[in-house]
């Protein structure tokens, strides 16, 4: 796992400099060092994919993003339980590629999702977590609009 730990940061730094296409391989060696080390089901599994969604997405690859988003959050359900700020910041994640696609709906309702999760989780309430989730949310509501 600690070898996995040095390729997540070095993909991230990859990451950070926009080269996401260098990144992914790298992710892809980290998960699969941890879901062999850790199993399918680990937090750190899903830290890696949430990793790799973020690269996907920056390059417009959205169904693979959505499909690591995903299997993260449900790895987060099920390690952490559903009120876990991670759960929510799955969410968040899951939000943001609607919203790059322009679907609006889907997008607020995921934000919504979040915003309740870190409501019920032991976040304070003046958390930057739930003041950027409102603004998002503020924002959908305004972009949607333009749509109809």
């Amino acid at each position: 796992p600690d070898i996995a730990g040095v390729l997540n940061s070095i993909a991230a730094v990859h990451a950070s400099k926009k080269r996401n296409e260098k990144a992914l391989p790298i992710y892809e060696a980290a998960l699969k060092i941890r879901r062999d080390a850790l199993g399918d089901s680990h937090v750190d599994v899903a830290r890696t994919l949430s990793n790799q969604g973020v690269a996907y997405a920056a390059l417009r690859k959205f169904p693979q993003a959505m499909k690591v988003y995903t299997e993260a959050k449900k790895i987060r359900e099920t390690a952490l339980g559903p009120f876990h700020p991670s759960v929510g910041d799955s969410h968040v994640n899951i939000g943001n590629v609607f919203l790059r696609k322009c679907a609006f709906t889907e997008a607020r309702c995921e934000f919504e999702a979040a915003l309740f999760i870190y409501s019920k989780s032991p976040l304070r309430s003046d958390d930057p977590k739930i003041a950027r989730t409102k603004a998002i949310i503020d924002r959908v509501k305004r972009d949607e609009k333009l749509c109809v």
